[in-house]
This record gives C-alpha cells, structure tokens and sequence, in this order.
C-alpha cells in the first residue's frame, strides 16, 4: 500500500493532475490483484500463507488411525500459540509422507509426499504416516526364554510300620579276673567270645547299623537291609576302644556307644582323644548316656535335664556335631524323662526292654536284647530272629 502511494505521489508530481488520473485505475487493479492473490493460491491447493498459521513443525508424529467419516479436530490458527508438533503438509489418510526437519530460522522445509493426494480432507490438520515402522527393524529383537529346568520332585520320607532290627546291648568286651564278682561277669564278654559272635554275623550276611542308621529306616529315609542288626555298647568303657573295635575293624561293623560324660577320662573309661578317633572314623556313633548314671525318675525335674541336655552340649562340643542318641541309665524312664528327651532333640531312645520290633512312634523307647557275658555262642545267636 505504502507502495501505491508512492507511485501516485510520484505521477502527480511529474504530469499533475492529468497523469494522476491516468495512473490510479492501474494503481487500483494492482491492489485488487494483490488482494485476491493469496485466495487464488489456496483454492488452487498450495501452501497456507504464514498469516493462516503459526509455524509448524516439520517433525511427523505417528497417529492412530482415524475414521475417514469422522471430523478431525481443527488445528488452532491463532499465531501467538505454539504448535511445535503440528504437521506442515496434507494427505489423504494412509499416505506416507517423509518428515524433514526444520530449515534455517525455524521455517519448515518442504515434506514431499510420496503418494499424491486424491481428495482432501475435511479439516487443516492432517494425519501423517510416518515413512519408516514405529520401531526399528533391528530394535525389534526376539525375547530370549530360557528352556524350563526340569524339576524332580523327590517324595517325602515314608515312616515304616512297624520293623525287626535286633539291638544288642553290651557293656564290658574284658576277662573278668575275680571269679565272685557275678554283676562283673554278667556284663562283660570275653573278647574270644565276642569275636566270634561278630564272625557269626559276618557268615551269616548281617548288616551292623548305628543308631543313626536305625533312625533313618524306621523314618523311611534308607532302605532296609536283608539282616539288619545294630550293635550298642553302654557307660562307655575303655576296653571297647582296646578290645572291641580291633574286632569290629576286622569285619568292618558298626557300632554305638552311649557315654557317661562325667565319666569321660577317668579310670576304665574312654577318653577324649579316642572318642574323637572313634567317631572320625565314621563307623562308631557316639550317643549320650547322661551326665551321671542316674536314675532319671528319681531326681529334680531341674537336675533330670541338666542330665539330659547336659551329656548332649557335652558331646556335641568336643565332638563338633549333633548327637542324637540317647540311652536311659539303667534303662529306667518314665512319661517326664522321655518327654525331656525329646525336648532335647534326640532321635532316638534306648531302653533295656527285650525285644526286636522296632516303629518310630516308639522312637525313644526302642527295646533291645541284653547280651549276657556267660552265654554260649549258641545261645546268644539263638537270641536273634
């Protein structure tokens, strides 16, 4: 306009008031041409002028796709609000258009479509697919599933009903030299009788057991033997270190042998150091027989399990490990003792009730066969079934 101006200013100043009206027909068809310009270039199907929108971004953003009979939303053409993210071109829906980026300045570059479009759509704003797939081919990695482990389920230990396993008490493997002295004789064997009564279980196919062992038959944890036989040694005596295990080595047997533990190094009793050979060596199981020799059924309930868990924190200190055979002293127990015994954790429970069947209901009070040191070889063997 400025322009027009201008020119007319210049035209009356040169040719007056003749040439002034020569010149503003051709100055108003100019303007009317300028005006109707930007009209024309729309209803051909170009570009908005920069007046119609704010300045767009050139980045194409993926949109899902869109009803054709539904009315898009009307992008905002007001020139203050920022449209950082609108896009710069149209196309029919399902076109693919490539993106560039911005030029100097922030003015949009030109985005080419790739396919021409046929109709245009109802509103400004168009949606724009993008050239390449939402994610990169080589970003679309296949998860990795680890094989599934194979897990064996192993069943639970099956108690056994009721089982035969002969226990054989013994005390003293000696010779007992004074002929009057019959309780000295009843509980000791000679060693000669006493190896041949292991070389009998040896012909004769039996499989010796600790305590332990006995445990885990009756729990259903190992398998039973053909012939089982478990062989106890009570009070813990040395001569069962000198004279039994020499025999037992020989055959290879298995042993326990319940210790008084107050006795532990004195006189005719083991000592430290060979109950701790004896049980390294993984054949001799030791057990606890209390503190004293008392009888359990006499005493304060206080003293009765200083007796019991005493002989066992006793053990289990010197020896490193849990022990979990007990033996009543004298055998003598009632419902309070076995109860204590029990609270003690112990396994299992000896007695000196006769008897062969075992069951684990009947853990801690488990009978046995009291072997007599005058009994020939045949009698004793004919104590076993």
């Amino acid at each position: 306009m400025l322009l027009i101006l201008a020119i007319g200013a210049v035209a009356s100043e040169r040719f007056g008031r003749r040439g002034l009206l020569l010149v503003i027909p051709g100055l108003l068809l100019c303007v009317g041409v300028i005006s109707a310009g930007p009209r024309l270039v729309n209803r051909a199907g170009g570009l908005a002028t920069a007046t119609a929108a704010p300045r767009q971004a050139a980045l194409a953003v993926p949109a899902a796709p869109v009803d054709p009979t539904e009315q898009p939303p009307t992008a905002s053409t007001s020139p203050t609000e920022a449209a950082p993210l609108k896009a710069v071109a149209t196309a029919t829906p399902g076109a693919t258009v490539a993106a560039v980026p911005t030029g100097i300045g922030g003015a949009p570059n030109t985005v080419t479509p790739t396919s021409s479009p046929t109709s245009a759509p109802k509103a400004a704003s168009a949606i724009i697919t993008p050239t390449v797939a939402p994610m990169a081919a080589s970003a679309m990695i296949a998860p990795t599933i680890a094989p599934t482990a194979t897990v064996v389920m192993t069943p639970a230990p099956r108690p056994r009903s009721t089982t035969v396993i002969p226990i054989l008490m013994y005390h003293y493997v000696r010779v007992v030299a004074a002929p009057k002295d019959q309780v000295g004789i009843n509980l000791s064997v000679k060693p000669a009788i006493f190896d041949a009564q292991m070389q009998y279980l040896a012909d004769n196919g039996y499989t010796t057991l600790t305590m332990q062992e006995v445990y885990e038959i009756l729990n259903g944890q190992k398998t039973l033997p053909a012939k089982p036989i478990a062989l106890t040694f009570d009070d813990g005596y040395r001569d069962f270190y000198t004279n039994a295990w020499p025999i037992l080595q020989k055959h290879g047997f298995k042993a326990t042998n319940y210790v008084v533990t107050d006795f532990i190094g004195r006189e005719n009793y083991l000592t430290w150091p060979m109950l701790q050979e004896l049980d390294a060596t993984g054949r001799i199981e030791i057990g606890a027989h209390s503190r004293s020799h008392s009888d359990l059924r006499a005493i304060s309930g206080e003293r009765r399990w200083d007796e019991i868990i005493g002989s066992k924190s006793i053990l289990e200190q010197g020896l490193g490990h849990p022990i979990g055979a007990f033996c009543y002293p004298a055998g003598f127990h009632n419902a309070a003792v076995i109860a204590d015994v029990k609270r003690a954790n112990f396994l299992t429970a000896t007695t000196v009730e006769p008897g062969t069947k075992q069951n684990l209901q009947f853990a801690h009070a488990l009978p046995r066969i009291r072997v007599h040191g005058p009994d020939p070889l045949a009698t004793w063997a004919g104590k076993l079934p």
